[in-house]
């Protein structure tokens, strides 16, 4: 990588649903500050601020956050970690143009329906008190929403600055982005892709909105030179030829 450069996967993880789960945002340094990419789940700024400690990094250092789509895991902190910095210096929001109505909240998010609102409260374990089960429902039914100062064209691949390159990869979302960083050969995928027990998949079909562009997403990602993945939900994939793996991955469906 380059000097000025650094690119830093965190770990934050939390019971969610009555099961351990961590979810993976991403630092990336440009010029001596913080450009954060994606944050967690509603009610994990405290978690997703420890993990910033344990990597020597504080609030106050980032200056843009990147988010690469609309879904509640990546939007959720993003309105606490403004509330903390408003003093001290509030950070762009940057986001695709496609994603922008449902993160500002003139839109509903896409799999919030108030079918799947339903199925979520259904599925929590009958040991959860009422007023979390309360608290659940209201955040599904009223979830976080930020301004974004800063929308992206994420339809076709442009560079963005530091090396870093806007990879359009839709299908989990309409608008859904990753970052690839040309120095490192590192693919930010988000949730173009996932990690199950070490091995990369596609992502899950019942959480696309449209599976078949996803798949035609990771067609995209096998002409990048990429040494390394990091997924949002999995973490970190360099094992064996990449190329080779994601041409793999459309076969398996």
């Amino acid at each position: 990588m380059k000097p000025d450069t650094e690119i830093i996967m965190l770990t934050v993880t939390a019971e969610l649903m009555g099961k351990q789960e961590g979810v993976h945002p991403v630092l990336i340094r440009l010029e001596g500050k913080y450009m954060l990419v994606d944050t967690a789940y509603p009610g994990q700024w405290p978690l997703l601020r420890q993990a910033m400690a344990e990597a020597s990094v504080t609030p106050q250092e980032i200056n843009r956050v990147l988010i690469t789509h609309q879904d509640l895991d990546h939007i959720g902190c993003l309105p606490a970690l403004l509330e903390e910095l408003a003093v001290t210096g509030r950070p762009l929001v940057v986001a695709p143009a496609l994603e922008k109505p449902y993160i500002e909240g003139s839109r509903r998010l896409l799999k919030l329906t108030p079918e799947a609102v339903e199925q979520a409260v259904s599925q929590l374990p009958p040991s959860i008190p009422s007023a979390w089960r309360d608290a659940f429902r209201r955040t599904l039914e009223h979830p976080p929403t930020a301004n974004v100062d800063c929308s992206i064209d994420g339809t076709e691949e442009r560079p963005y600055e530091g090396g870093l390159v806007i990879v359009p990869t839709p299908g989990h979302t309409p608008g859904h982005i990753s970052l690839y960083h040309s120095a490192s050969r590192t693919l930010i995928a988000a949730d173009a892709l996932r990690i199950e027990n070490g091995v990369l998949l596609p992502p899950a079909p019942e959480l696309c909105s449209d599976y078949e562009e996803a798949l035609r997403s990771i067609e995209r990602l096998q002409l990048i030179d990429i040494a390394r993945i990091i997924c949002f939900h999995g973490g970190l994939y360099e094992k064996g030829d990449i190329r080779e793996r994601l041409e793999e991955l459309p076969a398996l469906v």
